[in-house]
């Protein structure tokens, strides 16, 4: 009997466990759609209607976005230092994208806390290397320092250019290894070419 009851426990205490990552998955789904969706506005104003940060049809944007940003952060952060980062196999591809998406786009103080476990989750093979080199990047410049994989970016005289590299004559051997496209295609594809 006792064996019984201990499988009974077995199989409830798996099924439980796999339904609190549905959930999550369910949850960083909706809040993938709310970071992307303020972003893709944004990107048009900025692309097609080729408008300048200051311009007030952009300015109008900024605080509902952060709003949404905000609200979003909260969540993931509890997500995180529950979970940790939790990887595809766990939540599938686009809620690991919304972790992603969600803490590259807030503060560097919470990219620097988050990124140590991202690193682990990449090297499990359970979130994509471009994640790992855009965070990375990300933290980088924000501190000042080179990049490595030219994955960041900054308006200049009206078109877009890398921030400084670390090894400029290495970096599309580093984006090759990481699953990333060459620089000339990606600065062409950022400046509407």
């Amino acid at each position: 009997m006792r064996k019984y009851y201990f499988l009974f426990f077995l199989l409830f205490s798996v099924s439980a466990f796999s339904q609190d990552y549905k959930a999550i998955q369910q949850k960083l789904e909706i809040m993938h759609e709310t970071d992307q969706r303020y972003r893709i506005i944004l990107d048009s104003l900025f692309t097609k209607a080729k408008l300048e940060w200051m311009d007030p049809q952009i300015q109008k944007w900024i605080p509902i976005a952060q709003r949404q940003d905000s609200t979003n952060l909260a969540e993931t952060r509890a997500i995180l230092d529950q979970h940790g980062w939790l990887g595809i196999d766990k939540i599938g591809k686009k809620a690991n994208e919304a972790l992603f998406l969600i803490v590259q786009h807030a503060d560097s103080s919470v990219i620097h806390r988050y990124f140590p476990l991202l690193v682990q989750s990449y090297e499990l093979g359970q979130t994509p290397a471009e994640y790992y080199a855009l965070m990375l990047d990300r933290l980088l410049t924000d501190m000042g320092q080179k990049q490595i994989f030219g994955t960041q970016f900054k308006k200049e005289n009206g078109r877009f250019v890398t921030l400084p590299l670390l090894d400029e004559n290495g970096v599309e051997q580093r984006r090759k290894r990481i699953g990333l496209e060459p620089l000339a295609p990606k600065l062409k594809e950022l400046n509407g070419e």
